[in-house]
């Protein structure tokens, strides 16, 4: 339920092995009880390895769940800190966020299916995909087709949540004369085939649209999209009986108009 309105890149699972964790307990000093602390027989209790050993299997049983959840949808990144200093552990954790090559607003796989009726896709409405209508998001829905592009890239990038579906509902807005423009001048993308969604999902979308559905049914599926590919793994579907220069139009504006 959380990942309904916090959707989470990936988990980071820092763990001892038990075999260095078992080494590190037998070779602890018995630490004495500090002043004021009333433990029996005299032992701090982070020294008593027999009760260490027993908190870290019921942890280890605990996190089980939330490993599973995100090992399956590949996001689950594990580190091994066995016999580390906090520094060394610090600099390991850096290390691999830089290895990320990360930057500000980049989505690991942005889709965004521009709808001219919402209809047509209530099966993905009832799944995890967002909606998004523009008449919602501007104060005028007559305005200006760049201002209404705009104000469009403006509410995803605020959004900002990797690995994410949008439906953009342009009915009632100037979107939906979007053909009576000029193509805007742009390199960065790419007309293809026309294609199923599920072809460009990765395994953790897939999983988002499949689990409230316990059936094999793929209702979801069912359209054949007209599809641009932009550069930093961004996806513009459009429904099948969409105008193709009206879909021309405003995804050569989108690339054109995107930062990321």
């Amino acid at each position: 339920k959380f990942e309904e309105t916090c959707p989470v890149a990936f988990a980071m699972h820092l763990y001892i092995d038990k075999e260095n964790l078992n080494k590190q307990l037998d070779s602890t000093a018995q630490l004495k009880t500090p002043e004021g602390c009333t433990a029996p027989g005299g032992i701090n209790d982070e020294a008593d390895s027999a009760a260490t050993k027993k908190r870290h299997a019921l942890y280890e049983e605990a996190l089980k769940p939330v490993q599973k959840y995100f090992r399956e949808s590949d996001r689950l990144v594990e580190v091994d800190v066995s016999s580390m200093s906090h520094e060394r552990i610090w600099f390991k954790v850096v290390r691999m966020f830089a290895s990320f090559d990360l930057s500000e607003r980049q989505n690991n796989n942005l889709i965004v299916i521009f709808v001219d009726d919402a209809s047509k896709v209530q099966s993905l409405m009832d799944r995890k995909v967002r909606l998004i209508k523009l008449v919602d998001i501007v104060d005028e829905p007559d305005a200006e087709f760049d201002l209404m592009m705009e104000c469009l890239l403006y509410q995803i990038a605020e959004l900002g949540c990797p690995n994410v579906c949008y439906a953009v509902d342009i009915k009632g807005s100037t979107l939906e004369k979007a053909e009576e423009l000029e193509t805007k001048k742009c390199l960065v993308y790419e007309l293809t085939e026309r294609s199923k969604l599920s072809s460009h999902l990765n395994k953790y979308q897939k999983n988002m649209l499949n689990e409230e559905d316990n059936s094999p049914s793929k209702n979801w599926d069912e359209n054949d999209y007209i599809c641009y590919k932009a550069p930093n793994n961004l996806t513009l579907l459009f429904t099948e009986n969409f105008d193709s220069k009206r879909a021309e139009v405003i995804a050569t504006s989108y690339c054109s108009m995107d930062k990321m």
